[in-house]
């Protein structure tokens, strides 16, 4: 290898000046050709790459903060958080509904002890009965909450309807009244109508009604 270098080097120096320059220049020439095709253009490829991955992530992180943004920017708008507590208060209101209706359920007569809640009323006395009429029995659950979740058993569940009418001064009507509620049923009111008849005589009319499994 030594032996190899001298000679090298010895054919080098005895050429004249010329021919060593020129030699130099294609020697720097291949040099820079080698480097260029195998070491920089590894290099510029490598680069190339980086770039187009910081690019991409540079991307990705403008857009993530733009969705960020966009999402501050309606989480503290005043209209969404109105509608956000809008919501909150429809939610527990609507579970409150319905836990109302599920303790409700259990008061419902079943057809056949509708009679005996009849019978009881005509005994109760202390007022002049004019009138008793069943009225048409109705959904318990309106039409318009059919939408709503509901326990599934309130669909099967009906308004049985009466009408009373009678005559009695204003402390018997209260006692009357006070004597139907604690009748062994849980019964609703609908309406009181109190009409002055020839003080201190009324003609007094209420709707009252019970919640039963079955229409009538």
């Amino acid at each position: 290898m030594d032996i190899q270098y001298y000679k090298l080097i010895d054919w080098f120096n005895k050429r004249d000046t010329r021919e060593r320059i020129f030699l130099i220049l294609v020697l720097c020439g291949l040099t820079y050709i080698i480097w260029n095709l195998l070491i920089n253009h590894a290099l510029l490829q490598h680069q190339n790459t980086q770039k187009q991955e910081i690019d991409a992530t540079t991307l990705e992180i403008n857009s993530t903060h733009t969705q960020l943004k966009n999402a501050l920017e309606i989480v503290t708008n005043s209209s969404y958080i109105q509608k956000l507590q809008q919501q909150k208060l429809l939610t527990a209101q609507s579970q409150n509904f319905e836990q109302h209706l599920e303790n409700l359920i259990p008061t419902a007569i079943a057809p056949k002890d509708l009679p005996a809640l009849t019978t009881a009323i005509l005994k109760l006395n202390g007022i002049t009965l004019v009138e008793l009429k069943e009225l048409p029995s109705e959904k318990w659950i309106p039409e318009g909450l059919n939408s709503l979740t509901l326990p599934t058993n309130t669909k099967s569940i009906y308004k049985y309807q009466m009408a009373i009418e009678f005559y009695s001064d204003f402390f018997g009507t209260l006692d009357y009244l006070s004597r139907l509620e604690k009748l062994p049923w849980h019964i609703y009111w609908d309406s009181v109508e109190y009409t002055v008849i020839q003080y201190p005589k009324a003609d007094v009319k209420i709707k009252i009604y019970v919640l039963t499994t079955q229409a009538s």
